[in-house]
């Protein structure tokens, strides 16, 4: 094995491997626990403990989502340093989650702060390159922000990996026999809390039923995750289709459009899909995803008013503005910026406010239906479930299913959305408003995955040791399923921290265990 200063070093890689696979590849969400304890553990040389701990890690963090930007946590940062120490030290996943709970915390702190700083530095710097049309400034800037975070955030990584290791392995050796072992028997609670936070992420009290199929499916029939999520989908698009009407035949038929001089070229849609994959590389806490624009957009608005400073500036300037939305549809945005920054020189530069007023109507429609295609409810959430399943079973072909879940329609999302974005410009959203798309993610993907908690309550939620050998075994989906059904009370109603609730089993698992209770 590696000597620590090694292992420490690799951890930093590890952290900036996962950084760069989501902030500058798109907005992959390959950056998780599932991928990055597997990781971890590969740079053990214990590749199989760190792929179950990942899936574990996993689904104890698919129901928590940060909305707006708000960054509470980070769990790339909590998965890969509680990884590390738990797996260094001997342990499993109920040590990797206590330490990469407040580890997370940290985490999105310090990434927290320094977007803060970012907000600065770019209100120093950025108007005076955005009144020169200095589209090379601004765009560094965009990148080398991101950088320069990578790097403090490995460096950060590298400094606790070395700094914890051992005394982590000291205290772990000295804790009362069984005090590890009851923090990994209370994992099955842990998980009651995180998939009551699933539920209440995709609630909807037409779908409540597909949680008891999803749980009778796994429990008594023996179906696994991914073959109840199919079902879960099979019924919801049925029941699309059964409440669809559509008196008009169909979605209207759009002409082909016409192209000029001025119109998107191929190559550039081209150019902006690949620029767009630094996604939220510059996120600042101010402006949030602004500088994006700039980037994507530089080839663009470079042809269209490089022979004219001023529009070239003002353009720059429009771009700097304020603008959020969902990542994995935010290329949609772009394509359609770009269609009217085209009709704005088509038209002597006398459209730049209604570019920048369609951008800032844009950011809700566009969020909505992205937070319901990718993240609430969607395939982000579908993914962990399936993929999070099969690798906490110890198969490593989760984390392809996982991938390929999330990152085959997140891609089509962004070449699609750039590409008919720039052609139809404003009128790509009546095709979308027609087509029904909307509709169908916002009904669909909470279908799919309350079955899916059903299936994970089934097969993960469960009482610790030896309590849960007292209760018959076609009892106990439904004792797991009250777990979850409590935890759902708690977090829902009684408004009880999810996090803390997750913390006090954690804990309470550590003690009890101690005392040989569980």
């Amino acid at each position: 094995m590696p000597s620590l200063p090694l292992q420490a070093l690799g951890v930093a890689v590890v952290y900036a491997l996962m950084w760069a696979a989501d902030n500058l590849a798109g907005g992959s969400y390959l950056d998780r626990p599932i991928v990055c304890c597997s990781l971890v553990g590969l740079l053990l040389g214990n590749f199989q403990a760190g792929l179950v701990m990942g899936g574990l890690m996993e689904l104890a963090w698919m129901g928590f989502l940060s909305f707006a930007g708000v960054i509470d946590s980070e769990p790339r940062f909590g998965a890969v340093l509680g990884g590390f120490l738990a797996l260094r030290a001997g342990a499993a996943s109920g040590l990797a989650i206590t330490l990469a709970l407040p580890l997370a915390y940290l985490g999105g702190w310090l990434s927290a702060r320094y977007n803060d700083r970012v907000s600065r530095e770019m209100n120093e710097r950025c108007p005076a390159w955005a009144d020169a049309g200095d589209l090379r400034s601004l765009c560094r800037f965009h990148l080398r922000v991101g950088m320069v975070k990578c790097g403090l955030m490995s460096a950060v990584a590298l400094v606790l990996a070395f700094v914890l290791a051992i005394p982590v392995g000291a205290i772990v050796g000295m804790l009362p026999g069984g005090t590890i072992a009851g923090m990994d028997a209370a994992v099955g609670l842990l998980l009651a809390v995180a998939v009551a936070m699933l539920v209440n992420l995709v609630w909807d009290p037409r779908f409540v039923q597909l949680f008891f199929a999803g749980l009778v499916m796994a429990a008594y029939l023996g179906f696994s995750v991914w073959f109840v999520a199919a079902f879960g989908l099979a019924v919801a698009l049925v029941w699309q289709w059964q409440g669809r009407k559509r008196p008009d035949g169909g979605p209207a038929a759009l002409a082909a459009p016409e192209t000029d001089s001025f119109s998107v070229r191929p190559a550039e849609m081209c150019r902006m899909f690949w620029r767009s994959m630094p996604l939220e590389i510059s996120y600042n806490t101010e402006r949030e995803h602004n500088l994006l624009y700039v980037f994507t957009l530089a080839p663009v608005l470079e042809r269209l008013y490089g022979d004219d400073p001023d529009a070239l500036a003002q353009a720059c300037r429009r771009h700097l503005e304020f603008m959020n939305t969902t990542p994995q549809i935010e290329p949609l945005v772009l394509g359609v910026t770009a269609n009217l920054e085209a009709a704005n020189a088509r038209s002597g530069n006398q459209m730049g406010e209604m570019v920048a007023a369609v951008k800032r109507m844009l950011m809700g429609p566009t969020g909505i239906l992205g937070d319901n295609l990718f993240h609430s409810g969607g395939f982000r959430v579908v993914a962990a479930c399936i993929g999070s399943a099969i690798c906490a079973a110890g198969n490593p072909w989760g984390l392809l299913v996982y991938a390929l879940l999330f990152n085959v329609p997140n891609y089509l999302a962004h070449w699609l959305g750039i590409r008919h974005g720039a052609e139809l410009g404003t009128r790509v959203m009546e095709v979308i408003a027609d087509s029904g798309i909307s509709q169908l993610a916002a009904e669909v993907g909470p279908a799919t995955c309350m079955a899916c908690a059903g299936a994970l309550t089934a097969c993960f939620v469960g009482l610790p040791g030896m309590w849960s050998k007292m209760i018959p075994a076609l009892l106990m989906p439904w004792v797991s399923c009250a777990l979850v059904w409590a935890c759902v009370w708690l977090t829902r109603k009684a408004s009880v921290n999810p996090t803390l609730l997750m913390a006090g089993i954690l804990v309470a698992g550590a003690v009890l265990g101690a005392l040989d209770v569980i």
